[in-house]
Formats: C-alpha cells, structure tokens, sequence
C-alpha cells in the first residue's frame, strides 16, 4: 500500500488521495469496483465517477480495462474525471463478457454501446512522451497492456512493479522479465511487489479456478522463453 490507508469511506478516499498528491503524482483516482471510482476537484471536493454496467457477467479484467482506457485518454489530453468515465464505459462492456483478453472492448465498440459520436478529427500527435510505470500481476490480459505500452510511441516505460492476483507475485515478475525479453526490453526493470494482502499471514495463492483463464503460468499456458534477468531485490512495496 503506497500510502498506508486504508480506502474505506468518503474521508479515507480523500486522505489517501492528497497522500498520493503530496508523493508526487500529477494525478490520483482510486479504483472501487463496483462502486465506481473517485479522484479530487480541483478544489480538494472528493469527485465519484459510478460504475456504469448494467449486466455483470464476469467481472475479469475489469480494472485492467478501467484504467487502460483511462490512460489512453488520459494521453490524448482529456480532463482525469473525462478519463475516468472511459474508463467506466470501457469496463462496463468488459464485465458484460466472459473471459479476459476477449472481453475486453475495442474503442468502437464502446463507443457504439454508449452511443456516442465518433469524432473525426485527429488528436493532436506532438504532445510529450509520457513515462510510464505498470503494476501487474501479470496474467493473459496484463500481457497484452504491457504489450500495447511497449509498442506506444506516446509513452516511455521506465518500470513494472509486480504484484499478486492473477499468480503469486514471483511468477508475475518471472512472466513480466520473459515477455519484456521475448519483446525487445529487457533493460526494464521489473520490482517484487507485496506478496500477500496487508493483514495476511502467508503468501497469497491464487484459487484453482483462476487457471481455466490464465492458465497455470498466468500466462495462458503460452511457452515463453524465460528471462535471464531478475527481479530487481528491493520490492516495490517498500517504495
């Protein structure tokens, strides 16, 4: 945990909000689930963006949607709480779907969901390269996030910090280490991070079902040369 508080109501939200504001960050939005997001005006207000579906089927690689359509309009110049809310269109179709990597949307099709105008014009290209640190647990649908980051010519990734869901956190480093070697980057460095829940006593283990989607590598069963780099020894939760 970043900021050592916990995110329970509206007073917790924004005290670690302003905790991660006064860390640096240019931005907060702290992700809720089903209960939507939240982030700060620009008065200190605490701003909610709700959840936007109406249908759950399953809800895989919902945050994972949430916050890579939040980036990608974050990139293209878009106000946080306009973010936020393609973020929540973007997920609100993915939960509407079985799966991981196939229930997440293309642009067109949340767009035509939500019936919005596609607008023609271009957005603008010159803007800055932005530096880019993803936190994943690495599973099929993260390989695909840390895939299209790679192939950006927006951002710059200087980093990956790990954690535990999707398989145990040294497996999420292992799998990021071999598919940054299998795509060129290997001199991105890849942080262990928290290896359990804060009031767990031992490391977190997956649950069996999370293999029929990840498979038992977290990775879909793909074979995938591994790396011969290694976690980098301070873990990202000490950060």
């Amino acid at each position: 945990m970043l900021t050592g508080i916990l995110p329970a109501d509206d007073a917790s939200y924004v005290a670690a909000l302003n905790a991660l504001l006064a860390k640096g960050a240019g931005a907060a939005v702290i992700t809720l689930g089903g209960a939507g997001s939240v982030t700060l005006g620009d008065d200190g207000e605490l701003l909610r963006m709700p959840a936007l579906s109406n249908t759950v089927v399953d809800t895989t690689a919902a945050g994972d949607t949430f916050i890579g359509a939040l980036a990608a309009a974050r990139l293209e110049g878009l106000p946080l709480f306009e973010c936020m809310a393609a973020g929540a269109r973007s997920s609100a179709v993915t939960v509407s779907r079985l799966g991981a990597q196939q229930s997440i949307p293309t642009r067109a099709e949340v767009e035509r969901v939500f019936d919005l105008t596609i607008k023609t014009e271009k957005r603008s290209r010159t803007m800055a390269i932005k530096k880019l640190i993803l936190d994943l647990d690495m599973g099929v649908d993260d390989a695909m996030a840390l895939a299209y980051a790679i192939a950006s010519p927006e951002v710059e990734l200087v980093g990956i910090t790990t954690c535990f869901g999707n398989v145990r956190v040294e497996q999420s480093a292992h799998n990021c280490l071999a598919v940054l070697d299998l795509l060129g980057r290997p001199e991105v460095p890849v942080y262990l991070g928290a290896d359990r829940p804060i009031k767990a006593t031992e490391p977190y283990t997956p649950p069996a079902s999370t293999t029929l989607i990840h498979g038992k590598n977290g990775i879909g069963g793909a074979s995938v040369p591994a790396s011969p780099y290694e976690p980098v020894g301070a873990t990202s939760a000490d950060g």
